[in-house]
């Protein structure tokens, strides 16, 4: 038991005397690491001192070629401005001198005009000396033969009238030859015009006729079937219920095109084969000049129907309302919806 007791006693010492150990091996490192530490500090520290006064020097040195190019160009300012003013200068004197030779220029023109004015005025003067003379010698030559002159004026003056009169009565009498020979041919133009309409008249009455004769025999013929069929119905041994009315299609004139025989639902004829005869006055000659005349009667057709309205209000034409009017269909428009609060009266 008591080795025990010292052999955990010399182990507790042994670890004791290991952390001691750690501890003073941890110290050391610590102070080791504080001492590198500030070392690094101050080699960083005078690392940026130095970083400093490198940067001050440079700042110096900034400065002090700030200050030399300033001078510089304080110098170059100065030179170009007395290059300048030496040009300046220069120039006002070739300008100077520029003056004075236009002067002289403009003097020796005004002097060399001054001088051309009075040759010119010496000539003119000896021209007009020579046109009064000539002047004179012809109111002299006019003189004399101014009786002739007008003899043979007064000659010309009488042939020239004669001869005017003669172009005119010539003129006249061709213009009432082509004046008699236009209302000749007129006068033709319009007599064959009637002698057409009237033979086409006389046609168009012979083809009404043969209609109406035509027409008339098909009904006899249509009555005679009639009462043929209603004989044998009267032979049957029990009553049956009479058909209807056959429809009496009266015959189309010249301005009635009967349509009577259709109903709403039937379809309209073949153009190349119309089961109705198209009426005279809608075919021909009398359709073309029927449209000449409309044509060039320049009707107005505001004066016989009066103003029109833009737009056609519904309610008024249907008093009743329902609400199917206002429902979208096939043939509604379609880009927006029936607005019913903007719809008059109340819908039923």
């Amino acid at each position: 038991m008591e080795e025990k007791m010292k052999q955990l006693k010399e182990v507790d010492e042994k670890v004791k005397k290991k952390k001691e150990l750690e501890e003073e091996a941890k110290r050391k490192l610590r102070d080791k690491k504080k001492a590198d530490l500030e070392a690094r500090r101050k080699q960083e520290e005078e690392a940026r001192q130095q970083k400093i006064q490198e940067l001050e020097e440079e700042h110096k040195k900034q400065q002090e070629l700030q200050r030399r190019k300033h001078e510089f160009e304080e110098e170059e300012r100065k030179k170009r401005i007395a290059e300048a003013k030496r040009l300046q200068e220069q120039r006002e004197q070739e300008l100077e001198r520029e003056r004075q030779t236009e002067k002289k220029r403009i003097l020796n023109e005004i002097e060399e005009k001054e001088k051309r004015q009075r040759e010119l005025h010496e000539r003119q003067e000896r021209e007009q000396k020579l046109r009064d003379e000539k002047e004179k010698e012809r109111v002299e030559r006019e003189k004399k033969n101014k009786g002739e002159r007008e003899k043979r004026m007064k000659q010309e003056r009488d042939d020239y009238e004669r001869k005017r009169l003669a172009q005119l009565f010539k003129e006249k009498e061709e213009q009432e030859r082509k004046d008699r020979e236009k209302r000749q041919q007129v006068e033709r133009e319009r007599w064959e015009k009637e002698k057409k309409l009237r033979e086409e008249a006389i046609r168009e009455k012979r083809r009404q006729e043969e209609e109406r004769e035509r027409q008339r025999i098909f009904e006899e013929k249509k009555r005679a079937e009639e009462k043929k069929r209603k004989a044998m119905l009267t032979t049957d041994s029990y009553e049956m219920t009479p058909p209807p009315p056959p429809k009496v299609r009266k015959a189309p004139t010249g301005e009635n095109y009967d349509i009577s025989d259709l109903n709403s639902d039937d379809s309209t004829d073949d153009e190349d084969a119309p089961r109705k005869r198209v009426p005279p006055w809608a075919q021909g000659p009398a359709l073309k000049a029927t449209m000449i005349n409309q044509e060039l009667m320049n009707i107005n057709t505001d004066m016989i129907f009066g103003p029109i309205r833009s737009t056609l209000d519904l309610d008024d034409v249907f008093r009743v309302k329902r609400k199917r009017f206002y429902q979208r269909t096939s043939s509604a428009i379609w880009h927006s919806p029936p607005m019913k609060y903007l719809l008059p009266g109340k819908i039923v």
